[in-house]
């Protein structure tokens, strides 16, 4: 949770850019999670993306 905590809020996020975000995960952890992000714009407040990631 380190990593999440020392690059969130993240001040400006470009269009085809991307931020890395280390997770360790141990045995018996699940190996799909739900990640959703919510952001606000210039065109629109509290924008919202889910995302279905596999390990």
């Amino acid at each position: 949770m380190h990593d999440v905590e020392d690059k969130f809020p993240y001040e400006v996020l470009h269009p085809q850019h991307g931020i890395e975000i280390l997770a360790g995960i141990s045995f018996g952890s699940k190996t799909k999670y739900r990640i959703k992000l919510i952001w606000d714009d210039n065109y629109k407040r509290r924008n919202e993306e889910e995302f279905f990631i596999s390990i």
